[in-house]
Order: C-alpha cells, then sequence, then structure tokens
C-alpha cells in the first residue's frame, strides 16, 4: 500500500439500530416471586434481595457486589461501590425493603463482608 494510503471505512459511521424497550415485570409476578420465598435463611435472603432489586434499579451485578457497609438501614442508603463505568452511587431502600435486610441479617451467623452471603458463608 502506498504511503499515506487511508482505509476509506475507517469513515464509516456504524448505524444505530432501534432500542426496543424491555416489558417490565407485572406486580402479579412479582407477587409470585416473593411467595416462593420460604421462611428460613435463603427465603428471608431472596425476599430482601427481590425487594433490594425492586426499590433501588440497581444491576444484579453491582447489587450482588455489595458490602454490609456499603448499606445503611437506618436511612435505607446504599453506596454502589463499582456501578457502570466504575462510578460509585448511591441508591436508596425502601422501609419494607430495610425490615426483610434486617429479618435476613438476623438469621446470619458469620463474619462476613459481603451482605449478600449462601447457607454455606460464601
Amino acid at each position: 500500500m502506498p504511503d499515506g494510503w487511508k482505509n476509506p471505512i475507517s469513515r464509516v459511521k456504524v448505524p444505530k439500530l432501534p432500542v426496543d424497550p424491555i416489558e417490565p415485570i407485572q406486580i402479579e409476578e412479582i407477587h409470585q416471586l416473593l411467595k416462593t420465598c420460604k421462611s428460613n435463611y435463603s427465603g428471608a435472603r431472596d425476599q430482601a434481595m427481590i425487594l433490594g432489586l425492586l426499590d433501588t434499579g440497581a444491576r444484579a451485578k453491582e447489587f450482588l457486589n455489595i458490602n454490609l457497609e456499603d448499606v445503611d438501614l437506618a436511612t435505607g442508603a446504599v453506596t454502589i461501590r463499582q456501578g457502570k463505568g466504575r462510578k460509585p452511587r448511591m441508591v436508596f431502600l425502601g422501609r419494607k425493603t430495610i425490615r426483610a435486610i434486617r429479618k435476613y441479617l438476623r438469621y446470619r451467623r458469620d463474619n462476613h463482608p459481603a451482605l449478600w452471603v449462601s447457607i454455606h458463608g460464601e
């Protein structure tokens, strides 16, 4: 290729494709999900997670990476440390979710720094 030659394709912009909106989950489906949560450790954890995801609108990975120190149960403030673009941000929990998280934490018998822990403490 001769010196100074430029690929003409490099100036072609990729067309923007329309993005179809995602259908929101129906309230009855949420109630059905919550009904599946049993009255035990994993049920309390799962209920708190579902309610927390609904309250905050956080991405699942962001929400799973929350540590205990990131949550203020007095105010409902939660710090998402590694959000999109690695930017931290603050989200908030409602009263029902705060109660659900407190219930879940009463089941815990470990010292793990993560908020969401499996029944095996992982």
